[in-house]
């Protein structure tokens, strides 16, 4: 029912789970053990989502999937004028990609979450980047690269014919110039063949819904996403 995830736990400096079914039973931890459970849900299983609730998990997002023909996105037309360079990174793009993750997010689930510290959510997503560098997460990235300086990544998984859009940041500064789209064309014409790409976002996070729109992405599925801080005990 729930799954350790040491990852986190290091991260929020206490115990940390993922719920698999909504039917949360048993004591897991000793009692009083403060701890951290998350657990995503089908916007359609109401069922679910009242089980969670009277658990005490928060609802804390909303996330929308979506996806596109790899074929379409491949076919947009490249930049008309010349922008940072577009490439796979390199070990030592690892600082500059670590930095820009570690500052542009602002609706991840962590960022939503009032009970989980800025800095947290920030170090979340340097460390998950990071990740890609120490061959603990992450098929592909793609970087681009300004002035010698990482300005925008994309950090790519693969399943079955897919390829997963993981995690995408883009420096503020480097912001609305194109560098997530030029990323993303990028990697539908270089990390094939793969009939489709998938990206997950925040309902909050409307500029990305509209960008991934402009693309060809169209809704594929939606989830809440829940989180539960406390002891472990007091969802059984």
């Amino acid at each position: 029912m729930l799954a350790h995830d040491p990852f986190l736990s290091g991260l929020l400096g206490k115990p940390a789970y993922h719920a698999s079914a909504p039917d949360i039973s048993g004591d897991v931890l000793r009692d009083g053990v403060p701890s951290f459970v998350d657990a995503k849900v089908k916007t359609a299983d109401v069922r679910a989502c009242s089980v969670l609730e009277a658990s005490g998990f928060r609802l804390i997002d909303t996330n929308v999937q979506l996806d596109a023909p790899t074929s379409t996105i491949a076919a947009l037309p490249a930049a008309r004028e010349p922008g940072p360079a577009i490439r796979f990174a390199a070990p030592n793009d690892r600082a500059g990609v670590e930095e820009v993750a570690g500052s542009c997010f602002v609706y991840s689930r962590f960022h939503l979450d009032p009970q989980v510290e800025p800095a947290r959510a920030h170090e979340v997503k340097r460390r998950w980047a990071g990740n890609y560098f120490s061959g603990n997460r992450g098929r592909w990235m793609i970087v681009a690269e300004h002035d010698g300086a990482v300005a925008a990544f994309l950090q790519l998984l693969a399943k079955d014919d897919a390829i997963i859009i993981d995690l995408i940041g883009v420096a503020a500064a480097h912001q609305r110039r194109g560098l997530g789209r030029a990323m993303i064309r990028h990697a539908a014409l270089e990390c094939g063949p793969a009939a489709r790409m998938i990206v997950g976002t925040q309902i909050a996070n409307a500029p990305s819904l509209r960008a991934y729109a402009a693309l060809g992405f169209r809704v594929c599925s939606s989830s809440y996403v829940f989180h539960y801080h406390g002891p472990v005990n007091h969802c059984a």
